[in-house]
């Protein structure tokens, strides 16, 4: 489509042939116990298609201590390990990573309350690179459940401690992030570990308020990341019509989950067909390409030396990582006055974004973006080259 007689443009191609995007997706889970880990087990593992890491730290072995330098150093080792290998972190710390949390965490809420305020440090440290963090430390797995300390009065004693860190805290259950407060710019939020296990998500929603739950969940997950394993259990999830499976998970804008978690699920997912906007494909995929946001350039135009840029955001949720859009030469060269802030392109909405051209601006023009705090490459949903530069037009002398 030319217009005038100097621009142009492209006519811009959904892909669904996504590469790896920051802060979405699948993530791969890794458990480090404090005292006992050697960097090495992790090497070899295969993260290319993965941008989050759910880093498990257990810290057992201070159950009759308090943590120490030591301790400390090696929590910042794992840690640093995998940010080296540019991966956000889903982080947690816990007594326990085999079921056994009755037994692996300290006797007195004092020396809990100790590790916390020493974690809620070391979380402030480390803001920038954790996508979300998780727990407060007891319970099976971390997920504060078969614990001594499951009484709300504990949990809030040690939320009250991490909130110390600035980042909000991810709970298990909407009827703990009920009873918790907001603690200056830290607000409770949640994670899942047992989606579609069964009616009440082992346990996860009570059956005596399930429709107050279901309300908490899709209020927490429309402002905060929300994810975690889906469990097919008894095979609840294939009792279900396609589109209310679908419906479900976008409903509650799922933002990440556990690839290599409970295989059964994902393989009845293969098996189920679903269509979304004419495009049919079976769910697992559309679970793939969906999880967290999805951009795709809708439209393209050019009026008075000023490119308009249409982007919708066709994923589940809302980005939680700070993404730029930028106007760019093949060279990646600046060719805007402008830039813009474009995570707050909600599911379903459509955006439209001006940008004055600089004079003397010629040649091929491509639309890119990027995470503002790591400077990480987002790619949309559009046929692009391998460096996420998607075609908008050529404008000529």
């Amino acid at each position: 489509m030319i217009f005038g007689k100097r621009f142009k443009c492209s006519s811009v191609a959904e892909s669904h042939d996504i590469p790896v995007n920051p802060g979405r997706g699948f993530y791969k889970l890794f458990y480090a116990e404090l005292g006992a880990c050697d960097l090495r087990q992790f090497d070899g593992v295969d993260l290319s298609r993965v941008s989050l890491v759910l880093l498990v730290i257990d810290i057992a072995c201070c159950k009759d201590r308090a943590l120490d330098d030591g301790d400390i150093e090696a929590i910042r080792s794992v840690m640093d390990y995998f940010i080296s290998k540019d991966k956000r972190l889903i982080l947690r710390f816990s007594y326990d990573h085999d079921g056994r949390g009755m037994m692996r965490a300290p006797d007195r809420i004092g020396l809990v309350l100790a590790h916390a305020r020493a974690l809620a440090d070391l979380i402030r440290e480390y803001k920038s690179h954790i996508f979300v963090y998780q727990g407060l430390l007891v319970g099976d797995w971390g997920e504060m459940h078969s614990t001594r300390y499951a009484d709300s009065s504990f949990l809030e004693k040690i939320y009250d401690v991490m909130s110390g860190s600035g980042v909000d805290i991810a709970v298990r259950k909407p009827s703990q992030q009920e009873l918790l407060p907001v603690r200056g710019n830290v607000r409770p939020i949640l994670f899942n570990d047992a989606m579609l296990a069964d009616e009440t998500e082992l346990g996860t929603i009570r059956s005596d308020r399930s429709q107050r739950d279901e309300q908490i969940i899709f209020n927490v997950s429309n402002t905060s990341p929300y994810g975690g394993e889906m469990v097919y259990g008894t095979g609840f999830a294939g009792r279900q019509k396609p589109e209310v499976l679908t419906d479900m998970l976008k409903k509650r804008h799922i933002t990440y989950l556990n690839r290599d978690y409970d295989m059964a699920m994902y393989d009845h997912l293969k098996k189920v067909s679903v269509s979304c906007d004419g495009y049919r494909t079976d769910a697992f995929t559309y679970l793939s390409e969906n999880l967290g946001y999805r951009y795709v350039i809708k439209k393209v135009a050019y009026k008075n030396k000023k490119l308009m840029i249409y982007v919708e955001n066709k994923g589940f949720s809302k980005p939680y990582v700070p993404i730029e859009m930028h106007l760019v030469s093949e060279t990646g060269e600046s060719v805007s006055l402008a830039s813009y802030i474009v995570s707050d392109i909600t599911p379903e909405e459509t955006k439209c974004y001006v940008f004055p051209l600089k004079d003397g601006c010629f040649g091929d023009i491509f639309v890119c973006a990027d995470t503002v705090d790591l400077r990480e490459r987002v790619f949309f949903s559009n046929v692009s080259d391998g460096k996420g530069y998607v075609f908008a037009g050529s404008l000529k002398k």
